[in-house]
C-alpha cells in the first residue's frame, strides 16, 4: 500500500493532482477551491476527506456548483444518486472499503463533482477504487480529461466489485462441490453468509445501474456528448455486473434449497427408522407393562419358567407387528 494513505485523515484535502495538456499528473502539496477555477491549462483532481470539517469550507468556496450537488457531497446519507445541472455532474457511488490490510468486502461510498475543468471526489472512509487509481496515476498513467478520469474511476469501482463477485463465485463453487458430494451438513451457514454478501453487492449494483440508466435516458441539454458517452459505457459495465451478481444470488438460493432438501431427507430417514422401532417395540412394551402390574393371578407368576414365557410373548408380539406392517406395505413402500 502506498505510503501516503497512512496520513489522509489529518487534512481535508487527502491529495490533489494537476494534469497537463498531455495528461501527465503532477502532485500538488496543497490545493484551494480558487485553483480549480484558474485559467491554467489542463485540469485538477482533488480528493477530500469528508470527515474533516474543513472539507465543508473547501466545497462552499467552489464557484458555479449547484446547491444540490454540495448537499449531496456533505450529506452523511449513502443513498446512491447521479444528477447533472449547470455543467456539473455529481453523484454517490458505492465502492469497496480499504484499510491497511487491503480491500475488504464491505462498502464505502464515493461522492464526486465533475466539470470540464476539474474532478472533486470525497469519502468518509478509505475506498479501494480511489487508492487503485491514485497508484496508477503515480505509476505514470496519463488522463486527458476530467470525464476520462471519472470513467476510469468508475471502471476501478466496477473492477473491485467484480473481484468481490468472483471471490464469492469461487466460494460458492467449493460449497457446491461439497454439497454434491453429500457433505451438506456444514454448508447451510456458509451459504447463508454468501447469500447475504451477494444480496448486498447486487443491491448496490442495481442502484448504480438504475441511476446511470436514468441519466442516460434523460440526457439534460447541458450534458456534453463526451460525458453522455462515458455514462453509457459505465452503465453497460455495471449492467453486466448486475446480471452476474443476480445470477450468483439465484444460484446461492438454489443451493440453499438443495441443502435444505438434503437435510430434510436425512431427518425423514432418521424419523422413519425411529417410527419403525417404536412400532415394533410398542407391543413388547405393552407385554412387559402388563406383567409388571402388582396384582394377583398374573400368568406365569408361580411358574419356574415364567420369565422366559413372558420374553417369548414379547418376541411374538414384536414379530406379529413387523409382519403386519410388511403386509400393509408400510416398510416395503419406504424402501422402494
Amino acid at each position: 500500500m502506498h505510503d501516503k494513505i497512512s496520513t489522509p485523515d489529518r487534512e481535508a484535502v487527502v491529495f490533489a493532482y494537476r494534469f497537463d495538456e498531455s495528461g501527465r499528473a503532477n502532485a500538488l502539496t496543497g490545493c484551494t477551491a480558487a485553483e480549480l477555477s484558474s485559467s491554467a491549462r489542463g485540469f485538477i483532481w482533488v480528493h477530500l476527506n469528508l470527515a474533516d470539517v474543513r472539507a465543508r469550507q473547501f466545497l462552499s468556496d467552489l464557484e458555479d456548483v449547484p446547491a444540490a450537488a454540495l448537499q449531496a457531497m456533505l450529506r452523511s446519507s449513502d443513498h446512491q444518486q447521479m444528477h447533472h445541472e449547470a455543467g456539473v455532474l455529481w453523484g454517490v457511488f458505492p465502492d469497496l472499503a480499504q484499510d491497511f490490510d487491503g480491500v475488504r468486502d464491505d462498502f464505502a461510498h464515493l461522492r464526486f463533482l465533475l466539470s470540464d475543468r476539474w474532478l472533486v471526489s470525497g469519502r468518509h472512509h478509505a475506498a479501494h477504487a480511489i487508492e487503485t487509481l491514485r497508484r496508477a496515476i503515480e505509476a505514470g498513467a496519463s488522463v486527458d480529461a476530467p470525464v476520462t478520469l471519472f470513467e476510469t474511476l468508475a471502471d476501478h469501482i466496477a473492477d473491485g466489485l467484480d473481484g468481490a463477485v468472483t471471490r464469492m463465485a469461487d466460494e460458492l463453487d467449493a460449497c457446491e462441490d461439497r454439497i454434491l458430494a453429500d457433505d451438506s451438513s456444514k454448508e447451510a451457514r456458509a451459504l447463508g453468509l454468501l447469500r447475504r454478501q451477494g444480496v448486498r453487492i447486487e443491491r448496490k449494483l442495481a442502484g448504480v445501474h438504475s441511476i446511470l440508466r436514468r441519466l442516460e435516458g434523460a440526457r439534460p441539454e447541458s450534458l456534453s456528448s463526451a460525458v453522455h458517452a462515458a455514462v453509457i459505457r459505465v452503465s453497460h459495465r455495471f449492467e453486466t455486473l448486475h446480471h452476474e451478481s443476480h445470477a450468483l444470488v439465484e444460484r446461492t438460493r438454489l443451493l440453499q434449497d438443495e441443502v435444505s432438501n438434503q437435510l430434510q431427507s436425512s431427518a425423514n430417514a432418521h424419523l422413519y427408522v425411529l417410527t419403525i422401532l417404536n412400532s415394533v417395540l410398542a407391543p413388547a412394551v405393552l407385554v412387559t407393562g402388563f406383567f409388571g402390574m402388582n396384582t394377583a393371578d398374573l400368568p406365569f407368576k408361580d411358574d419356574p419358567g415364567g420369565t422366559w414365557y413372558g420374553l417369548a410373548l414379547c418376541v411374538v408380539a414384536a414379530g406379529l407387528t413387523l409382519w403386519f406392517m410388511r403386509r400393509r406395505g408400510a416398510i416395503g413402500a419406504r424402501k422402494s
